[in-house]
Order: structure tokens, then sequence, then C-alpha cells
């Protein structure tokens, strides 16, 4: 699924957790993810609470999901100038190295809205 991104996952996921609730009748799910999924679930997190739907998760299990980068982890691998120019140059982008990362997770969050905002999503126009 080469076109697939992190806004592909994310739906899904937010998707699911409407079904789930829609089955069950639950009005919150209990949400657990592991390893890279942890990065989605977070990025999730981060969406339900910008467009205000952050009540739909009571609980939240992140296994062996590294987001503190200030050591060495995958995610962090990628932060670099090298890992950024690559990801740009497969998306056919210019995309600028700014600053390292802190470790902590607003600033990875931002650094993922920045990636959106400037590279926009693959077959969409980038918003304005």
């Amino acid at each position: 699924q080469r076109d697939w991104n992190l806004e592909t996952y994310v739906d899904a996921c937010k998707e699911a957790i409407h079904v789930a609730r829609a089955i069950t009748g639950a009005d919150k799910v209990n949400l657990m993810a592991a390893c890279a999924g942890g990065y989605t679930a977070v990025a999730l997190l981060g969406h339900l609470q910008a467009i205000g739907e952050q009540n739909m998760v009571e609980t939240v299990t992140l296994m062996v999901t590294m987001l503190d980068t200030r050591s060495p982890t995958l995610l962090g691998m990628f932060a670099s100038k090298n890992g950024i120019a690559l990801a740009g140059e497969q998306m056919g982008v210019n995309v600028e190295y700014r600053n390292p990362p802190t470790g902590d997770i607003a600033d990875i969050a931002r650094r993922l809205e920045d990636l959106q905002r400037d590279v926009g999503t693959p077959g969409r126009e980038p918003p304005t």
C-alpha cells in the first residue's frame, strides 16, 4: 500500500472506534497499541484532541512504543538530516531539516503537523 500514510491509518483507527462503539453501545473504548502501532495511536489521540473527540477513548496502553527520542530509537533514526531528506525524496518533495527533536511527545506531534502541512498528503493538494 505505497500510497498509505499516517493519515490513512489514523482514519482507519478512528473509524474502527466508531464501529466498536456502535456495535457495543459503549460511550468509550480502551485502546491498546504495540510497537509502531503506538505511534499511530499517539497520532490518533492528538487528532481526537484537536477535533474535540478525545472523550471517546477511556484508557490507552502502549507496549514497546518508544516515544522519548533523547535515546536512540527507530523513530529517532528518521529524525536526522539524512532521514528527513530521504523521506522527502521518496515523496518527491524538498523537506527542510529544522532542529533535532527535543524528545518529548509534544515535539514529535508538532513535527508530524509540520510535515503534514508542508508536504500534504500524496494525491491531495496541500492545505493552504
